[in-house]
């Protein structure tokens, strides 16, 4: 009989926690799994590592010389059984039910076609170091994926079908290769995040991610460039990109570019809804529901350009900032007030 779930691993050499990621699999409370390891041209211990492990789950691909992640799983895919795909990175650790968990969710919702989760941080000694958690609803991911990743890797489960009939991972980018698949299926299918931690993420310094993150950075906007562009009236170019991605706060240094991103984000949110219409409505949308992620996006960016200024400046600024914008933002700053407040009461009663 076919597996339900088809675990894939790409790996090059990764030697030192291969052994801890294929065992997390291995030691899953679910068991109707095949797990693909794809040994991407490894020249150290990986080989062998793989060949200690005698379980007849484990279907061993060996590239003849290092072809790349995104050609790598996308071999992976293809030699799939399983109707669901989970994936897991080689010096990643998934939690004891992932599986179990991921793959009750996709069987009773059949309308989702991707399940990710909450993720904990850990170092190279396998220390955890944060917690990461979006607490994201489908609309929420669907907006926020035309302008960043918000989805780990690592955590996630999807419908073969889904992916196959979207060609797979794109094999012309070296870099965040996750995001643009992501992109693309957001177009066709609902998106799930699981509030449970599922996955140990294991950074790194040798890791890709930390080795070429300014490559990684760039890659990512200008996938945001392509899609945004496609529904957007006004010309948009990577430097306005960059002003309204999450690490781009420190690029607003001044009102008029704080003008600028608010009046981009102002455009692609109206447009989002026209241009997007049939799809959202295909994925049956919660317009509220994104509707308040949008608003949420400009205020949030409304309020960190003034939360990092001196407040002699922030007087002059907020005289110019026009009559709806200044509401927005004292109740913002009246929220996140009252939100501590609350906290801090909440303590002090415990």
């Amino acid at each position: 009989m076919k597996p339900e779930v088809t675990v894939l691993m790409s790996v090059f050499n990764c030697e030192e926690y291969l052994h801890e990621s294929i065992e997390s699999i291995l030691g899953q409370t679910f068991s109707d799994f095949e797990f693909i390891i794809v040994n991407d041209g490894s020249t150290d211990k990986t080989d062998n590592i793989i060949k200690e492990f005698e379980d007849e789950r484990i279907v061993y691909v060996k590239n003849k010389s290092n072809i790349g992640l995104s050609r790598s799983l996308n071999i992976g895919i293809n030699k799939a059984k399983g109707k669901y795909i989970a994936r897991i990175d080689a010096d990643d650790i998934a939690v004891v039910r992932r599986l179990d968990i991921q793959y009750k969710f996709m069987k009773n919702n059949p309308e989702y076609g991707l399940t990710s989760s909450c993720i904990s941080v850990i170092n190279e000694k396998g220390v955890v170091k944060e917690e990461k958690c979006s607490y994201l609803n489908t609309e929420d991911i669907f907006y926020l994926l035309h302008f960043r990743n918000c989805i780990a890797h690592s955590s996630v489960m999807f419908k073969k079908e889904i992916v196959i009939n979207e060609n797979g991972y794109n094999v012309n980018i070296r870099f965040a290769q996750d995001y643009e698949l992501w992109e693309r299926l957001s177009k066709v299918t609902r998106f799930y995040e699981d509030k449970r931690i599922l996955t140990f993420w294991r950074e790194r310094a040798g890791s890709i991610s930390a080795k070429d993150q300014d490559a990684q950075e760039e890659v990512v906007k200008q996938i945001s460039l392509e899609r945004i562009n496609k529904i957007v009236h006004s010309k948009i170019d990577l430097k306005d990109i960059s002003l309204i991605q999450n690490f781009s706060f420190m690029e607003i240094n001044n009102i008029k570019t704080l003008n600028r991103a608010l009046f981009i984000l102002d455009e692609i949110n109206s447009n989002i809804i026209k241009m997007e219409s049939d799809t959202i409505k295909k994925l049956n949308f919660d317009l509220e529901l994104l509707h308040n992620r949008m608003k949420k996006k400009s205020v949030d960016l409304l309020y960190s350009f003034f939360r990092a200024r001196p407040f002699y400046k922030n007087i002059i600024d907020f005289l110019n900032l026009n009559l709806n914008k200044k509401w927005e933002l004292l109740k913002e700053i009246f929220k996140r007030i009252l939100g501590k407040f609350r906290s801090e009461s909440q303590k002090i009663v415990i």
